[in-house]
């Protein structure tokens, strides 16, 4: 086996001039986060409209379209960290 298939890889190469710097992870989270978050807030739109008189639906179907919602929120919230957990209490009754 060759030495050069036990070397480690080499670092990125830094930007030759003119070139932009490789971007971080707060930067690439500050580019995807308003376009997602955008896209998530449309569809909601696009959700309550369900509510327009040319639909029927039961109050079932609400309290599990929202209910659904209301799972995947939390969801959101725990993977980023804003959520405390609940806490819970006992009792007998």
């Amino acid at each position: 086996m060759s030495d050069a298939a036990l070397a480690f890889p080499s670092p990125q190469p830094s930007p030759g001039p003119g070139e932009p710097a490789p971007e971080t992870k707060h930067e690439r989270f500050l580019r995807l986060a308003p376009k997602r978050v955008q896209a998530a807030l449309d569809a909601l739109d696009r959700i309550g409209r369900l509510s327009l008189p040319e639909n029927e639906y039961s109050e079932q179907e609400a309290a599990r379209i929202v209910c659904a919602l209301r799972g995947r929120l939390g969801e959101v919230e725990q993977k980023l960290g804003r959520k405390k957990p609940e806490k819970r209490v006992f009792s007998f009754d």
